[in-house]
């Protein structure tokens, strides 16, 4: 018999959205515990499996995509410091 959730209909969709990023949470950190040790007479299930391999692709793609913001968000800085800093060695029309 399949395991299921059978609270689900009780709870409003913002409450099932906090669940599954839980329960995705726990599983994400059940599969790095299982990469990370050796398990000889475990084996993963293959849904496990697949949902495994297209979690971790998904993660680098967000990892990347966060630092790429990061990045332009440094550069946006620099820019508005060189901006900051020539202002200042430049004398002022008031002067």
């Amino acid at each position: 018999m399949p395991c299921r959730d059978d609270y689900a209909e009780s709870r409003t969709s913002e409450e099932n959205i906090k669940k599954l990023h839980e329960v995705t949470e726990m599983l994400c950190s059940f599969c790095k515990a299982y990469e990370a040790h050796s398990f000889p007479n475990v084996r993963m299930p293959e849904k496990v499996k697949q949902w495994w391999e297209q979690h971790k692709k998904e993660d680098k793609a967000r990892e990347e995509r966060e630092k790429q913001g990061r990045l332009v968000q440094i550069d946006r800085l620099k820019q508005q410091r060189r901006e900051l800093d020539n202002q200042i060695r430049r004398p002022s029309e008031y002067e």
